[in-house]
């Protein structure tokens, strides 16, 4: 007798039971993600006072009275403020703190953050810090080049109420402030951002705009709020492919539409192949709920424009966030105000090292120890535990994509150099070229020996 089961199993009693299916999961990074979290708010606190320092400041009023507080410390201490998800009184003593650690010149009280919050001209200001720090992780996201939009409600601490004539009864409810977001589907960094009560679909055009200054935009996915034709227009307009899917009632190739009817067939007749590509838009699901859950899901501020500028500096302080997780783990440099292009190759920080490679980076590490003096100075270059780097070299850990990053960052040669056993050190220090049969050898040593002689591997 056979038994015949779809999705189930067949006991040897023939008992049919259904096959629970197995949920996927995605491998963490748990020393780059641990080290990210430990020294997250020192690094936040860093990077936001490096985006202010570009804020200009206003020319005085002419007229008696103080001076006003630099605009640079009053949106930093307003943005802190937002990071703490602190009322404005309680998160005064971080904001002290910042001040005693020179990133402030002075602690503004808390009324002047308000009056910074309820300021129109914040707005802009934010959004272009919020482009500004997305800008580092360029080369990251141009890889793949992938990109979604979505819009999520913040609720607030007021009330709307109204006497209802047909219920005879008074009627209340939460207003909401709307926020349209477009990210990058590979580290969740915000790249086009707008505070709006308007709809979805009219505004991908712009945040997609907002994208395409620093990113190279290949893909555009969305849900089906953003079907349109002004929007596959716009999206072909930057040179990117949409995955947008249809609905029930959309008409398919009678539309007189060229990208329409090119997406339409994409859709109808490899629908495996595009549900792939438009499913990463659940990365934008997940930055919203990385925004709300770290910073809170709803707003403190009563003024609409307080509301507005609260949920930008909730966005900008993600941003940062998504820096410091990408400086751990694949060792970029996030610098503000400079082309979005770090000085090393981000096309290979995922893929394991081969041996080889791993030998070429150990002999590197064994160098840079004799030029440092040890391991202790060397590990605080390199940012890694001095034990860490002693097991790395002999051999006890492996070596990680993110260690030979670090290594190829520090001695400011492209990663495939360092990887290929051929490194430069800095200006006026000798240069190794790494013969392939003495870094095969894990036991292989570099020496300093004077320089006209270079470097010699010895046994």
């Amino acid at each position: 007798m056979f038994w015949i089961a779809w999705e189930e199993s067949v006991t040897a009693d023939g008992e049919v039971v259904p096959l629970v299916a197995k949920r996927k999961t995605y491998k963490q990074n748990w020393t780059a993600y641990n080290e990210a979290q430990t020294e997250e708010k020192e690094r936040v606190e860093l990077l936001l006072k490096s985006l202010c320092e570009g804020i200009e400041q206003p020319a005085r009023k002419a007229g008696p009275g103080r001076n006003p507080i630099p605009l640079s410390d009053a949106i930093f201490s307003a943005v802190m403020k937002v990071y703490s998800t602190f009322s404005g009184r309680r998160a005064s003593t971080d904001i002290r703190g910042c001040a005693t650690r020179g990133h402030i010149a002075d602690a503004p009280h808390y009324n002047s953050i308000f009056r910074t919050m309820e300021d129109a001209a914040t707005t802009e200001i934010l959004i272009r810090m919020i482009e500004e720090s997305a800008a580092p992780l360029a080369e990251i996201e141009n890889a793949a080049g992938q990109f979604a939009q979505d819009s999520t409600g913040f609720s607030t601490v007021t009330y709307d109420r109204w006497f209802d004539q047909k219920h005879g009864k008074l009627m209340a409810k939460h207003p909401w402030v709307k926020l349209h977001i477009m990210i990058g589907a590979v580290t969740n960094v915000v790249t086009g951002v707008k505070v709006s009560s308007e709809g979805d679909c009219p505004l991908l055009p712009e945040l997609l705009s907002q994208t395409a200054k620093n990113f190279t935009v290949k893909e555009v996915s969305g849900d089906k709020a953003y079907l349109s034709k002004q929007n596959l227009e716009a999206i072909d307009a930057v040179g990117a492919v949409p995955f947008i899917p249809f609905k029930s009632n959309s008409v398919g190739m009678s539309s007189t539409s060229a990208h329409w009817k090119r997406m339409w067939c994409h859709f109808s007749l490899k629908s495996e192949d595009f549900l792939k590509h438009y499913h990463r838009r659940s990365n934008v699901e997940s930055a919203m709920w990385m925004i709300k859950s770290k910073f809170g899901g709803a707003v403190r501020s009563k003024l609409p424009t307080a509301q507005t500028n609260e949920v930008l500096a909730k966005v900008l302080c993600h941003n940062l966030t998504c820096i410091i997780h990408a400086v751990t783990e694949f060792g970029i440099d996030a610098e503000f105000g400079k082309p979005a292009a770090p000085t090393l190759s981000l096309v290979r920080p995922v893929t394991d090292l081969t041996p080889k490679e791993q030998a070429h980076v150990r002999t590197a590490l064994r160098f840079l120890r004799r030029r440092a003096g040890g391991w202790v100075p060397l590990s605080k270059s390199l940012r890694f535990k001095p034990d860490t780097l002693e097991k790395i070299t002999n051999g006890r850990r492996v070596v990680t994509a993110r260690m030979a990053l670090r290594v190829a960052r520090f001695v400011k040669e492209p990663i495939d150099d360092l990887l290929a056993g051929k490194w430069l050190l800095a200006e006026g220090m000798p240069v190794l070229w790494a013969s392939s049969r003495g870094l095969e050898d894990e036991d292989t040593i570099a020496e300093d020996v004077p320089r006209r002689d270079g470097i010699r591997l010895v046994k």
